[in-house]
Order: structure tokens, then sequence, then C-alpha cells
């Protein structure tokens, strides 16, 4: 009876030691991929001493979604075990789009390559990848599809190429470290909350291409301090600049023919409008509900818009014309504009005042 029992414990041990270990070797095995493909001509390599992914073959990548894995919300990829650990991701010439969730949740990744074969930054392609700090779009990318590169939130410095013409929704959404970006003549459409949310941002510069600012595509950009509208912007939609509360002043073409409801509500440092055309042309601008803070701003009409920091009169010199008015707006306020900011501080104080008679003296 003893040795019937001692073997039946010998049996159950074994089959517990059988069970518990099945689930390891599955997930050790599965760790162990280290390559494979992720498209008809595509294929990935990853190397574990350097945390580094390679993509390399031509054509397009696959495109995938996000699941649990390991209690974490993450890419599908093929990758997806590496989520926290890889560190660089190096995409070969070849390569014509980015997939669809590729790299969604990726929080470890840091360094980005993008070749100027890619053509296409797909839907949620970088989402929540957390240590990304700065991305270079070449220029064969067209478009930055919606949630690109949603809530990247150490991502500094962002370069998009001179053939984007569409920044989709949510593309830069909840990029809180993003401090400024250069929105380049190519690029046609800035839509919904394309930018909102981005608190970092103190520096926004519009293409020329730009015909319509979408629904709350500024949202929220608390530290952004002035921007000029170009005169391209026929229409600025609903809450654009909603609750940017740091913005003290805006530049208005006299192409735009209509701001829409909350546009710039909850703009509460805004004090100047500057505004290119007449008084006449402003009254025939529709401007919808809650719009207050813009309304009651203090308008200059007939402005001239100038490429030239410190040529304040836009006439093409620095001269005793500009230093009156950087005087003018040191007494008695005028907000932020970058033509005062002459040193580039993001301020506008006496050292501008003071870096402007120097340059008059020189002349």
């Amino acid at each position: 009876m003893k040795k019937k029992t001692a073997k039946l414990l010998s049996v159950i041990l074994a089959l517990m030691l059988i069970v518990c270990t099945i689930p390891n070797m599955a997930l050790t095995s599965f760790a162990e991929i280290t390559s494979g493909t992720c498209g008809d001509n595509l294929t990935w390599e990853y190397d574990t001493s350097t945390y580094t992914l390679t993509i390399s073959g031509t054509g397009a990548m696959t495109g995938y979604s996000s699941s649990k894995y390991n209690g974490t919300n993450v890419t599908t990829a093929p990758w997806r075990s590496y989520y926290d650990t890889m560190k660089t991701v190096i995409i070969n010439s070849g390569v014509t789009s980015i997939g669809w969730y590729a790299f969604w949740n990726c929080t470890g990744l840091k360094n980005i390559t993008i070749p100027d074969s890619v053509m296409s930054i797909s839907i949620s392609a970088f989402r929540y990848c957390t240590g990304l700090t700065s991305v270079t779009i070449p220029d064969s990318v067209t478009s930055i599809e919606s949630f690109a590169f949603t809530g990247c939130t150490e991502l500094t410095s962002v370069t998009i190429g001179s053939s984007v013409t569409s920044i989709k929704d949510r593309a830069f959404w909840d990029c809180t470290g993003l401090t400024s970006i250069t929105i380049p003549d190519s690029v046609t459409s800035i839509r919904d909350y394309a930018f909102a949310g981005c608190t970092g941002l103190t520096s926004v510069t519009i293409g020329n291409s730009v015909t319509s600012i979408g629904y709350e595509a500024f949202y929220g950009c608390a530290g952004l301090k002035s921007i000029t509208i170009p005169n391209s912007v026929t229409s600025i939609k609903n809450g654009a600049f909603l609750s940017c509360t740091g913005l003290t002043s805006i530049t208005i073409p006299d192409s735009v023919t209509s701001i829409e409801s909350f546009a710039f509500s909850g703009c509460t440092g805004l004090t100047t409008v500057n505004y290119t055309g007449s008084e006449e042309q402003r009254n025939q601008i529709q401007i919808s509900g809650y719009n207050d803070s813009l309304i009651n701003a203090n308008w200059i009409y007939n402005y001239v818009i100038s490429t030239v920091i410190g040529d304040i009169t836009g006439d093409g010199y620095i001269d005793s014309s500009d230093l009156a008015l950087i005087v003018n707006n040191l007494i008695f306020g005028g907000g932020y504009n970058k033509a005062y900011d002459l040193n580039n501080d993001g301020n506008v104080n006496i050292l501008d005042l003071i870096k402007m008679k120097k340059q008059i003296a020189n002349v």
C-alpha cells in the first residue's frame, strides 16, 4: 500500500512539473523569436545586444492592431515582446509605409530612422512611444495619418518634410514635450485635434498653403504666445485655439472670412489682434459665438507681416519707426510678436530694445 501511494505521488509530482514548465517554455520560445516577415517583401530582425530593430526590403509594411501582452496594451506586430526594451528602430530604404499600430506603446523606443522611400506614416504607428524624443519625417512622406504620434510625451523635436500635404486628426495629440513646430508650405490642411493638448508648444509656424485650421486643432496649447495665420487660410474652425491661455497676440490675414464658435474661447491673455485688412473688412468676417477674447482684444488694422525680425513696420528696414513701435509696445503693452523679439527668447523686453538700438547705430 505504501509503495502504491509513493508511486502515485511521484506521478502527480511529475505531472505538476510538466504543467508548470509548459507556459515558461512557450514564453521562452516566443521571446527568442528575433526575426521574421512584416510585409510581402519585408523582413525584420531584432538585435538583443543593442536593442535595435531593423526592417529591410521593399514595399509596404503590414498593418497591425493592439492587444494585451503581459497585461499591457501593445502592438500585435511580431516584435511586440520587445516593446519596453527596444531602443532603436532602423527602417532601411525600400520600405514605402509604416504600418498601422506598428510601434504602438513601444515605451522603450528612443530613436527612429525613417528613409526617404517612406510615403506614409499610418494610423497610430508611434502612438504612446513615450521615450521617443525626436523625429525627422523625410520629404518623401505625403501623409501623417491620425494618431500617428499621439501621446509621445517626450517628443521635443519634429521635422516635417516638404511633401506632406495633410496632418490628420490627432496626429500629435498630447505631445506635451513638443516646444515648436514648423508646418511646411506643402501642407494644405491641419485636421481636427492635430496638436491639441501640446501644452509645451510655444512656437508654431504655419505654411502658406494651409486653407483651414481644423476643429480644436490647437486646443489647450497653453504655452503658445503668438501665432501668425497665413493668407491662404479662409476659415478658422470651431475651437481651433480653445483655451490657449498663454496666447497674447495673433495675426489674422484679410483672407479669413469665417471664425467659428469657440475658436478663441478661453484665450484669457489675448490682448492684440494684428489684422492685415481694414476695419471695414474686419466687420465682414463672420465671427460666431463664444469668441469674446478675440472680439474684445485691441485690433490693429492694415498690419504688414514682415519676415525680418525687427522690421515691425514691414518696409524692409530696421529704423527709427520700428524703434518707436517697440518702445510703444514696452510702455503700453501689445502682446508678443515675433518681429519685436530680436534676441529670440520668447519675450519682448528691454533687451530687444537695446539690441534694436545697436542694429540701427551700425547701419
